[in-house]
């Protein structure tokens, strides 16, 4: 069902000293008397204790929708936040799914229409055109007691009416589990097996490719991905450990000097000082290796503190502020260490009005041009329900591209939407976005204006 590519294969590389570090630090958290006497109590304990740990800020969790929006947010790897994403519009309606005997399946498809006046997203060689964009989704779902495991493919297919050479179709599977073993522990297991096309324009992505002038279409990678979480659930302190192995290749336009590996394993700390605040200690390793271009190999190693509140009900928010330390194989002097931040802030003013603000900072590698880069994003975001079928959607980001060799680069989205929701099934939204670079490069900046209708549905 989905396009086959280049086998997935993981280098041989030594064990991991972290990994054995955070067994180290966990298995004498776990004593199996105290375990067993929790599991009895947990309930009567969560009634009669005030301090009990709190739950993960609902308004900071993102839903699992059909995202009709054509300009994606930059997804790093190792991301261990998930920050809001204001302005975005055409959310697919809650999907209930059609039970089929022990499962439920849940399809869900967004139809978009999109016009552009400069596809490529560069300075000079302006073309508009018009983008049709058929997403759709099929997740299988079987929860048993405690315990869930799901099945989703999802296909995405862009058709342009006059550039052909840009068409390209994004295709996933997943593979997703989550079991509990006791009340006291959470395994979630998943695998990720995608093929995607980069997005003209996307911060970090590689630049148009021409071929006497003509453009040779997105770069294709092909990407897997596994990832494990173990959490650990004492009476106020939560322990997650995150594990994460990928795969990326390149199928086209001669960018597998970029394929590489990384292992990114974290470990997190949640303390709960009261039943809405807790503090937070993040620490993780990452290592990178690239395939043709050993020279880009990497380890970094990260810590983070902060906090996590809950001021009202109105209010959700999280903050970790830390440092990020990024060591290259083969030249150590172009190591460094930098201040890493990822913070994100729900406040709902009014009943039928919410507002997101949020900000990242962390190091990155291009895949234009063997360099790494240190990215700053700033995003605010207000969605504002005007009755029981309107919704407004007003998005603005900033993302800055600090790079080792000295370039600086700015790109600001800007980004008005409208929904209407036609039934429980049904949404339908329109879009005017506005994108401007701007480049220390002469030349590399570019700025485009794009408006689109969506239809999205779910059962």
């Amino acid at each position: 069902m989905i396009i086959a590519g280049n086998s997935f294969s993981v280098q041989q590389k030594p064990a991991k000293p972290m990994v054995w570090m955070v067994w180290v630090i966990l298995l004498p958290m776990i004593d199996v008397a105290t375990v067993a006497a929790q599991d009895k109590s947990a309930a009567s304990t969560q009634e009669g204790n005030a301090e009990t740990t709190p739950p993960l800020p609902s308004l900071l969790e993102p839903r699992p929708v059909v995202e009709t929006a054509t300009w994606n947010y930059p997804q790093e790897e190792g991301d261990s936040l998930a920050l809001p994403k204001p302005g975005r519009a055409g959310a697919a309606p809650a999907a209930k799914g059609i039970p089929v005997g022990g499962v439920r399946i849940m399809p869900e498809v967004a139809l978009t229409s999109r016009w552009d006046d400069n596809i490529y997203k560069t300075a000079t060689n302006l073309r508009a055109d018009v983008m049709t964009q058929l997403k759709s989704v099929v997740k299988v779902l079987h929860k048993w007691a405690q315990n869930q495991a799901d099945l989703s493919y999802s296909a995405t297919v862009r058709r342009y009416r006059e550039v052909q050479s840009e068409d390209n179709v994004d295709q996933q599977l997943s593979i997703n589990n989550k079991f509990s073993p006791s009340r006291l522990v959470d395994v979630e297991l998943g695998y990720t097996h995608s093929l995607e096309n980069d997005e003209r324009g996307t911060p970090g992505k590689a630049a148009t490719q021409f071929n006497a002038g003509t453009p040779t279409g997105p770069n294709t990678w092909l990407q897997n991905s596994f990832k494990e979480t173990l959490r650990l659930k004492m009476r106020r302190l939560t322990s997650e450990l995150k594990l994460e192995q990928s795969d990326r290749t390149s199928q086209n336009n001669g960018q597998s000097n970029m394929d590489r590996q990384w292992f990114d394993n974290g470990l997190l700390f949640k303390w709960a000082v009261s039943p809405k605040t807790s503090l937070l200690l993040d620490m993780g390793r990452k290592e990178t290796a690239y395939v043709h271009s050993p020279r880009m190999d990497s380890t970094e190693n990260r810590i983070l503190t902060g906090v996590t509140w809950k001021g009202t009900a109105q209010t959700e928010s999280q903050i970790k502020v830390g440092l990020n330390d990024k060591i290259l194989a083969n030249d150590p002097g172009k190591s460094n260490t930098n201040a890493t931040w990822e913070a994100g802030i729900v406040w709902q003013p009014f009943s039928r009005t919410k507002v997101n603000l949020s900000s990242k900072r962390n190091a990155q590698d291009s895949e234009d041009s063997n360099e790494s880069f240190i990215a700053t994003t700033y995003q605010a975001g207000v969605d504002h329900t005007l009755s029981s079928t309107w919704r407004l959607m007003l998005g603005w980001e900033l993302i800055n591209n600090a790079y080792t060799t000295g370039k600086q680069e700015d790109f600001t989205t800007g980004r008005v939407g409208m929904e209407y929701r036609l039934s429980n099934q049904f949404t339908l939204a329109t879009e005017v976005v506005n994108k401007i670079k701007t480049s220390t490069v002469s030349g590399g900046g570019f700025d485009s204006h794009a408006i689109q209708l969506s239809l999205t549905g779910s059962m």
